[in-house]
């Protein structure tokens, strides 16, 4: 993803789990050079794992990587807290200065505390005062004239021994900044669910494009399954491609884009001429396959089940068409199964939300 008009290199994230990310990893390093490993993201997918032999797996592996040195980059930041109370900050910086910046103001001397003045000038928070507080802020280049604008505004406090600190207004502050530990996504929710076995939640593709591209960009997803990245970046302004096999996820991407978005769109390419029918038969490590690809979660309900719990359906029905390929089948719990039969997907979900509802 990324690139554009500034030829900013590109970025590409690959989920996968812990039991494979050692080695992906090395095959990513192979293909894309060690040099450009970004990070290894930890997601803590979910939290409800009771596996009585080892500690429960609950979190999955990105890795992401650039292309160059030279690559599309936004800081996301997590959302404050409603009822959030304004923070106060310092507004002097370790160690003295010898010119205006390390000379009293209102009677404080920052150089008895070897500190020196540091009044916000250059950063978000600084265009937020100039935007929002003080106008022609951000033109004041002498901090005591920075200190004295901020003073009138009301942004200061004094502490006992007359030192002054900065007011935050919540609104000003963006939150915290996100790093490589996400464990505030969960899940896609019900509302979100349309099925499809290995379906990520929308705001874990959101935070990636956001951080990775800018609007008007491209976001490829080489297998955009249930059309979560395609519905991410429609939504968030930028191009996207979106390629997978299966005749299952080209429906989904044009239903889920019309239904979340009101969009139309054209009909996607499909090529009949793919691998993968199996003429009647299934491989004998197919279950444990699908069972890797789930993630253990039921195709239905979404809950974990242990392996010989589940049963083998097809997402779309033989009677209705429905291929016997790979890409078209699914694991879900007996009672999913049973609620399905032969009918839709679609049926199965809108029956699975009415009972939790």
């Amino acid at each position: 993803m990324g690139g554009g008009a500034e030829e900013k290199g590109g970025s590409i994230y690959l989920h996968c789990d812990p039991t494979a990310s050692h080695y992906l990893k090395l095959l990513m390093d192979e293909v894309f050079g060690k040099e450009n490993f970004r990070n290894e993201i930890t997601w803590e997918r979910t939290r409800g794992r009771s596996d009585a032999s080892h500690w429960g797996n609950t979190t999955d592996i990105l890795l992401f990587y650039s292309k160059t040195d030279d690559y599309r980059w936004q800081n996301v930041y997590r959302q404050r807290q409603a009822g959030a109370k304004p923070t106060i900050g310092d507004l002097t910086g370790a160690g003295t200065r010898n010119g205006v910046s390390g000379e009293p103001w209102q009677g404080y001397d920052p150089t008895l505390f070897g500190r020196h003045w540091a009044v916000p000038r250059n950063s978000l928070f600084a265009q937020w005062i100039d935007e929002n507080v003080i106008e022609g802020y951000l033109q004041m280049e002498h901090p005591h004239e920075r200190l004295n604008a901020l003073d009138e505004a009301g942004m200061l406090v004094w502490s006992d021994n007359g030192r002054p600190s900065l007011v935050r207004p919540t609104e000003a502050s963006a939150g915290a900044k996100v790093n490589n530990l996400w464990n505030d996504i969960t899940r896609a929710t019900n509302r979100e669910r349309t099925g499809y076995p290995t379906q990520k939640p929308l705001a874990l593709l959101e935070r990636i494009i956001k951080a990775s591209s800018n609007p008007g960009d491209m976001v490829l997803d080489p297998f955009c399954g249930c059309a979560t990245t395609c519905v991410a970046a429609e939504k968030l302004d930028r191009q996207w491609v979106g390629i997978d096999i299966s005749e299952k996820a080209a429906e989904l991407v044009k239903e889920r884009i019309k239904n979340e978005l009101g969009l139309l769109l054209f009909n996607p390419i499909h090529r009949t001429d793919v691998p993968g029918d199996r003429g009647g038969k299934r491989s004998r490590d197919i279950k444990n396959v699908l069972y890797g690809k789930q993630e253990g979660m039921c195709g239905g309900c979404g809950h974990w089940y242990r392996i010989k719990d589940f049963e083998v359906d097809h997402i779309i029905p033989t009677s209705k068409g429905g291929a016997n390929r790979d890409e078209n089948l699914q694991l879900l719990c007996g009672n999913c199964n049973r609620i399905k039969g032969d009918k839709s997907q679609e049926y199965l979900i809108s029956r699975v939300r009415s009972m939790a509802g």
